[in-house]
Order: structure tokens, then C-alpha cells, then sequence
């Protein structure tokens, strides 16, 4: 079972030259200090290139089985995939079962600009990862690239149950603007500059 599909119908990625994969990453652990890596693809154009060449973005998030061999980046997998179009209903086996978020974006918002992926071993019964995607040419209300911040949290360390929490941004300025009430505790703090 490869974790990045065997064809695009089957919910493989098509990374592709003029994406900038990698230009953004963030690493963290999870509780057991497996490595979880967060990369961003900014001009990435959707699941099948959905938006043909208009570089709306995507995040690929990685996990990998390196706490217990301490080799790391051992075993590595693609988990899940953030961005427009990855709604996991591809043709046969979902390669990342279930766990791409399905994220609408729009012509040049090159969401995963920057990102920043954290674990909280507070929050839960085994901790959150929380993600916070930058988005610089977001429209916002459609007054043109001002910029967003999204936060995402998930409910394991295999980015199960991934959720979009919050946003800052046009619409959302001066406040945080969050998703539901019961997603305020793990929105957490963000600085943005």
C-alpha cells in the first residue's frame, strides 16, 4: 500500500517542478518521539491539478517510526494531505485512510507559505498537534492577497481527525475567528508578522 497512491484516481500526489515543495517545513515529535514533519507545497494547483496552474497550495504531512529504532526520519509515510480537491473518495484503497482535509483555496493564495506544527502533551488524553498554515495571498473578503493564518488540529499522532479550528486574516482581523466554541482550548496562540 503506497501512502502516496499508486495513480492520481487512487489519491496520489503529483508533486511537480514549479510547486516549491519544501520551501516551507516544521518538524515535531510525537508522545512516544516519533518524528512528524509538516512540509508545505505553495503553488502546489489541488488534487489533480484541480486548479490547473493556479498555485492555490497544499501541506503534506509525514510521520515517521524513528522514537524506538533512534535513526532519524526511519520509516517514513505520508499521513495526510491539506488542499483543495483531497476529498478521500479516490477509486479503490485511500492510500492515507481517510485523513486528507479537503480545503478550499483559490487562485494564487499559496497557502503553506510558512508553517508551524506543534504538539501540546497537555491538551487530551495523549496530546494534539496543532498546525498553523500561513496562506500570504488569501483574499479574505475578496479585496485582493492580504494574507491568513489557518489553524488545523488533529486527534492522534498520525494526523487522524484532522479539523480546521481557526482562522486569522481579512475576515477575522482584529479578533481570532474560531471554527466552533469547542475547538477555542486547542486553537492555542499564534504570532503572525
Amino acid at each position: 500500500n503506497n501512502p502516496t497512491g499508486d495513480s492520481l484516481a487512487e489519491g496520489a500526489i503529483a508533486v511537480r517542478g514549479a510547486d516549491e515543495f519544501g520551501q516551507s517545513v516544521s518538524l515535531s515529535e510525537d508522545k512516544n518521539g516519533n518524528t512528524r514533519l509538516a512540509a508545505g507545497s505553495w503553488k502546489a494547483d489541488g488534487y489533480n491539478n484541480l486548479n490547473a496552474n493556479v498555485q492555490s497550495g497544499e501541506v503534506y504531512l509525514f510521520t515517521f517510526a524513528d522514537g524506538a529504532s533512534g535513526q532519524d526520519f526511519d520509516d517514513g509515510a505520508l499521513a495526510a494531505v491539506i488542499g483543495t480537491g483531497y476529498v478521500n473518495s479516490y477509486s479503490g484503497a485511500n492510500p492515507r485512510g481517510g485523513k486528507d482535509i479537503d480545503f478550499p483555496t483559490a487562485t494564487y493564495d499559496y497557502l503553506g507559505t510558512d508553517l508551524a506544527l506543534d504538539y501540546d502533551s497537555s491538551l487530551g488524553e495523549d496530546g494534539v498537534h496543532r498546525l498553523a498554515v500561513a496562506s500570504r495571498g488569501d483574499d479574505g473578503d475578496g479585496s485582493g492577497n492580504n494574507g491568513a493564518v489557518f489553524i488545523f488540529t488533529f486527534t492522534d499522532d498520525d494526523f487522524s481527525g484532522g479539523t480546521h479550528v481557526a482562522s486569522i486574516g481579512e475576515d477575522a482581523i482584529p479578533e481570532l475567528t474560531v471554527a466552533s466554541s469547542s475547538d477555542a482550548l486547542t486553537a492555542g496562540r499564534v504570532i503572525t508578522g
